[in-house]
């Protein structure tokens, strides 16, 4: 049963930024329910069965922008495609730092919302650990959604931590405990937009000067065309935030903090040889940034440290 006392939100009380998890949510959930899955992320599925018997009303996220709802199948696809991306960079970081070849790695993912990536990804290893973080409000509800990876068994372990810091603030990670003398890589996704330019910027200069042993970060942006459109009204209106950052000029970046290197990008042109998505969609994104830079719209970009 659905409430309506609290515009259709029932016992969750997210709000704002923190609230847009749910269109990434059930776009997971809808790709795992499809005949050609990218990520078949079934804990989504049942997470999505969850959130609604507390009574949230998933069409709070349906609202159209320029006549495109944001949980359209296009739409869809490409969330599933930037979760699966993300995926693969952290096999790969993974895979280039093989268990009993060091003390391990850190795999720091920042704003991981109701997101599965610590069961999708095997990470496990001796000295390896995994670092779900979010404000205290999102880590309640995943902790009630039973979001932990599975326990650890057998020799190969490897820890699991689920923190709320505020990461905007100076020294979260000294106060977090996060140990400092593993190479890491750091995973944001959806989270970069809702800051500040020099929010990331800060954000991204405590990280580098943190982990003495360097590492990777990966995350995606949204261009100043998806910020300006994102902003017209519709689902963020609804659920009472807005974009707050466009990159168009990755190297920005570079310019702004020391120690960090650009090392490449993802573009949704890209996210086409992950798939099979429709051949409509295929022609539609080639036909637009023809005539339109990609970086406008976003891009997932990766840089070392």
């Amino acid at each position: 049963m659905t409430s309506t006392s609290n515009g259709g939100k029932g016992k969750i009380t997210l709000t704002g930024a923190q609230e847009t998890l749910f269109i990434t949510l059930l776009s997971r959930a809808n790709d795992a329910l499809s005949p050609h899955s990218i990520l078949n992320d079934q804990d989504a599925v049942r997470v999505v069965t969850l959130v609604r018997e507390n009574g949230y009303d998933f069409s709070r996220a349906e609202h159209h922008v320029f006549g495109l709802s944001w949980l359209s199948g296009w739409s869809a696809l490409l969330i599933s495609f930037r979760a699966r991306v993300l995926d693969r960079y952290t096999e790969q970081f993974l895979a280039q730092h093989p268990t009993g070849k060091g003390d391990g790695v850190t795999i720091l993912h920042l704003a991981c919302g109701l997101d599965a990536r610590s069961r999708r990804v095997k990470w496990r290893g001796d000295g390896n650990l995994f670092v779900d973080v979010d404000k205290s409000d999102v880590v309640k509800l995943r902790r009630q959604m039973g979001l932990d990876p599975e326990p650890s068994s057998g020799k190969h372990s490897g820890k699991y931590q689920l923190l709320d810091p505020n990461i905007t603030e100076d020294g979260w990670l000294e106060k977090s405990g996060i140990p400092r003398n593993k190479p890491v890589l750091v995973i944001m996704e959806g989270l970069t937009m809702y800051l500040t330019p020099e929010e990331n910027y800060t954000l991204i200069r405590g990280i580098v000067k943190y982990f003495q042993k360097g590492g990777e970060i990966r995350f995606d942006v949204s261009g100043s065309v998806t910020k300006f459109i994102s902003n017209r009204g519709g689902v963020l209106k609804v659920m009472g935030t807005s974009l707050r950052s466009a990159l168009n000029d990755p190297r920005a970046w570079e310019r702004n903090v020391p120690g960090l290197r650009f090392k490449d990008w993802m573009t949704m042109v890209d996210f086409l040889d992950l798939g099979n998505p429709p051949w409509i969609l295929r022609l539609a994104l080639r036909v637009l940034f023809a005539f339109i830079p990609l970086s406008w719209f976003g891009n997932i970009y990766g840089f070392t440290f």
